[in-house]
């Protein structure tokens, strides 16, 4: 009588954790699935045409930082906020020319998403680091321009946002 008491038990629990396991796998199969269908189905053609309007746009906004005077001289005060904003244009047009690449050869959604994150990172802090040097219209117009073009680039990586809000835009 014992020995099935203990058999009971022990059935029991196993009934409640793998019962707890099967919700867990439909409810994060779910998640999943609720992702993917907010992304936009993927048009390599598309894309191809934006991720180089995209590296097009940040060696433009890239050539007008060089030449902006007042990044030039990075021992004044605010020098490492200039050579911060220089270093991320040098980076968002490396980031931008390696998104074309990879998809012109054919990479997508899986291959091209932390190169998208990672641009829209590094776009979001460098129009913050813009906004606190006080540069000219000029870099504020082709910085805008990139952010027009990633947001039409976003419905392809669906819920995530590739241009993340600061929390607290005011402390920039």
């Amino acid at each position: 009588m014992e020995n099935i008491m203990k058999t009971a038990l022990l059935d029991s629990r196993w009934c409640r954790l793998l019962s707890i396991a099967f919700i867990l796998c439909l409810w994060t199969g779910g998640q999943a699935n609720a992702q993917s269908a907010e992304r936009k189905a993927w048009n390599a053609e598309e894309m191809q045409v934006l991720s180089d309007r995209l590296a097009k746009e940040m060696s433009t906004a890239r050539q007008a930082a060089r030449r902006e005077p007042s990044l030039q001289d990075v021992q004044r005060p605010g020098g490492r906020k200039a050579t911060k904003f220089l270093d991320n244009m040098r980076l968002l047009e490396k980031s931008s020319k390696q998104l074309a690449s990879r998809i012109g050869g054919g990479g997508g959604y899986e291959e091209t998403t932390g190169i998208a994150r990672k641009f829209g990172v590094l776009l979001r802090d460098s129009e913050v680091l813009s906004r606190s040097l006080q540069l000219s219209e000029g870099i504020n117009k082709d910085l805008d321009a990139a952010h027009r073009t990633l947001n039409k680039i976003a419905p392809y990586y669906g819920a995530s946002p590739l241009y993340p809000e600061l929390e607290d835009a005011g402390d920039a």
